[in-house]
């Protein structure tokens, strides 16, 4: 039951957390264990095909603007390609046109112009400003020039969602075309893109490709996952990293597969996607690691073709305090550039992180398994054990899903496992403790009940024993029958309420005696009763501590007699028969009502000599095997046996053989009772 207790409690939280894994509080928990298992991890050098140049507090001090000249832009992709760059990426959203001179300042230069002499050199410059080129043709020809320059576009989130848009030519070049989505598939973000941020048209035109830069933070502010592909206006459009990875690899639009909530394949590599096709992005470090240049020094030609041949070059906006900032597990500061890198080189380099359905289903594995170890170690063992084994289990698990971080890149669940097995530990535990005080209550219970038939030591033993009493088994014990001699002429001079009390004191004298020398009160006869030694386990000074039961007992009557005496009371006497052999224990009864008691031919004599001592006029008849094995435990010289005759063997009724028989006449005294005392030899 505990096992299929624990299954259900385990399957039932597993599946609920399935469920609402991607609410704020859990995914806010796991998400603080990835961060952990990426500062555990360090950081890690990136590939070596990506190089940033960056328009610093330098190169922007140097333009006297800001933003810069597109013009200067365009001088930069000339230099960048003529030093070798593969391809370069604009991280600048250039929406507005730039125009380098107003409507009112060509107005007033044309005037200019109408007033200067023909042929003149200073109307050949008005005319050579007027004609010039503006920044944005500047930058487009240089664009179309180097064949080798993307751009950026942005999505608007939020508001209706956009069916149909008629999206320029340019942009509808960069549409993925072999997307296979699930019936029933669901992107949160796909279903909040309506709107566009587009480029210049004429920029647009003149790029090699285009993607978006949307992203969308965690709910904790953190950035974990990329937008590889976004839906819009029915169609499936490339992040600027995917554009740039797919460009840079010489990969056509119609050699990527975007298997949706599962894969985006690139080529022979397929890189894992998570539920709503997020790509779980690897970072890097601190800083990236990527190599990074000032747009200055690259405009002026100072950086040397060998550091950036072959590169696929990032140019973007670093002024110090301006410009996105994005917290990763490593900084707060992370740049758009350094973004944009990571994620182009996670899909170059295929190192992205593996979160998809085959890591989910370990997780749901690992909740089961590790929720089942959990429950069942809280079932089996006490606090002061089970929380070890507990934080064992739970760092075992821990410490193989950040090991499989480190070197596999796989995203196994950490907190889902972890809560699961926390939440099994405390419900079983309680339901342990709660087992444990009822046991304990059974205990006292049993323990009360034993101790109407056993002395306080062996109650004790076999209620806190976890073995059971081994019944219906054979074993030597020593037999006492005690009875009051001539009770029934006693009680003629009784009421009722004296014969009852009289008998409770007899039974009360009776059970501390048995009880002092480790025996059991096996039965209470009205006026006599039925005591055994050796029970639960046989003792070899079973025998004697019967004996010295005797001696006690008859001691102990001696007291009560004067006390009945002073009070006005008769005295009573008590006859007792004792002896050793085999009995067999064991339980009777029917289906509702039982009771334990021993059955044998040793109860039988030992009722036959308790019968016999009235026509020996003797109190205690004990059999020559009893007598027999006190010697050979206590010695032959022993006081227990002082006062003690031999009888010549009699036949007892019912029996063929004869037995030999020791008898004491009477009583011993005070004095004698000192060598009488319990042989204390109970285990």
């Amino acid at each position: 039951m505990t096992l299929l207790g624990a299954l259900a409690l385990t399957l039932l939280s597993s599946l609920l957390y399935l469920r609402f894994e991607h609410g704020w509080t859990l995914s806010s928990l796991e998400a603080q264990t990835v961060d952990a298992r990426f500062r555990l991890r360090g950081p890690v050098e990136p590939g070596p095909d990506i190089a940033l140049v960056l328009i610093d507090e330098a190169s922007i001090a140097e333009e006297d603007r800001w933003p810069i000249s597109r013009a200067s832009l365009a001088e930069a992709i000339n230099m960048l390609s003529a030093a070798g760059a593969k391809l370069i990426v604009l991280d600048l959203l250039l929406v507005e046109s730039e125009q380098d001179l107003s409507s009112e300042a060509r107005k007033a230069l044309s005037a200019i112009e109408s007033l200067l002499p023909e042929g003149s050199s200073e109307r050949a410059s008005v005319q050579a400003l007027l004609g010039a080129d503006g920044p944005d043709a500047s930058l487009a020809r240089a664009m179309a020039r180097n064949m080798h320059t993307l751009l950026p576009f942005a999505f608007t989130l939020g508001g209706a969602r956009a069916n149909e848009v008629s999206a320029p030519a340019a942009l509808r070049e960069a549409i993925l075309p072999l997307v296979r989505r699930p019936q029933d598939y669901r992107s949160s973000v796909d279903e909040r893109a309506s709107g566009l941020l587009l480029p210049n048209a004429e920029l647009l035109a003149r790029a090699a490709g285009s993607g978006h830069i949307n992203v969308v933070l965690e709910p904790d502010g953190g950035l974990r996952r990329g937008l590889p592909v976004i839906f819009y206006g029915g169609a499936y459009y490339p992040s600027l990293p995917l554009a740039a990875a797919l460009r840079f690899a010489a990969l056509d639009n119609d050699q990527v597969v975007v298997d949706l909530g599962e894969a985006l394949v690139l080529g022979d590599r397929s890189i894992p996607l998570d539920q709503e096709s997020r790509l779980t992005i690897n970072h890097y470090g601190p800083s990236g690691g990527f190599p990074s240049f000032s747009f200055r020094d690259v405009k002026a030609g100072s950086i040397g073709g060998d550091q950036l041949a072959g590169k696929l070059v990032i140019i973007s906006a670093a002024p110090s305090g301006a410009g996105d900032k994005f917290s990763t597990p490593f900084t707060s500061q992370l740049s758009s550039a350094e973004l944009i890198a990571t994620v182009t080189d996670n899909l170059l380099t295929g190192r992205s992180l593996t979160d998809d359905t085959q890591t989910r289903l370990l997780g749901f594995i690992a909740m089961m398994l590790v929720g089942l170890g959990a429950a069942l170690i809280a079932d089996r063992a006490s606090f002061r054990y089970a929380l070890p084994l507990f934080l064992a289990l739970v760092g075992l698990w821990a410490g193989l899903a950040q090991f499989l971080f480190s070197t596999q890149g796989v995203l196994v669940n950490v907190s889902g496992v972890i809560g699961i097995a926390f939440l099994n530990f405390l419900v079983f535990q309680v339901l342990r403790l709660r087992r444990e005080q009822k046991g304990r209550r059974e205990m006292e219970r049993q323990r009360s009940n034993l101790a109407r038939y056993f002395s306080p030591v062996v109650a004790e033993h076999l209620a806190s024993s976890k073995r059971p009493l081994d019944l219906d088994r054979e074993q030597e014990v020593a037999v006492a029958f005690v009875d009051i001699v001539g009770f029934t002429r006693h009680a003629e001079r009784l009421s009722p309420p004296e014969i009852m009390a009289t008998l409770r004191n007899f039974h009360r004298i009776l059970e501390a005696s048995v009880f002092r020398h480790h025996g059991v009160v096996n039965k209470l006869l009205g006026d006599g009763a039925l005591a055994c030694f050796g029970i639960p386990r046989g003792t070899p000074q079973d025998a004697t501590n019967a004996l010295a039961f005797s001696l006690d007992f008859l001691a102990s009557i001696e007291t009560w007699n004067e006390e009945n005496k002073a009070a006005g009371r008769p005295a009573i006497r008590v006859a007792i028969g004792l002896h050793y052999g085999p009995a067999m224990l064991g339980d009777l009864g029917g289906d509702q009502q039982f009771e334990f008691t021993l059955v044998g031919d040793t109860l039988n004599v030992a009722s036959r000599l308790e019968g016999l001592t009235r026509h020996l006029d003797v109190v205690v008849l004990a059999s020559d095997a009893l007598v027999e094995r006190v010697r050979q435990t206590s010695g032959t010289e022993t006081p227990l046996l002082a006062g003690f005759t031999a009888y010549p063997k009699v036949q007892l009724r019912g029996r063929d053989d004869t037995v030999d028989l020791w008898g004491l006449k009477l009583a011993p005294g005070a004095e004698a009772n000192e060598a009488h005392r319990p042989v204390e030899t109970y285990q």
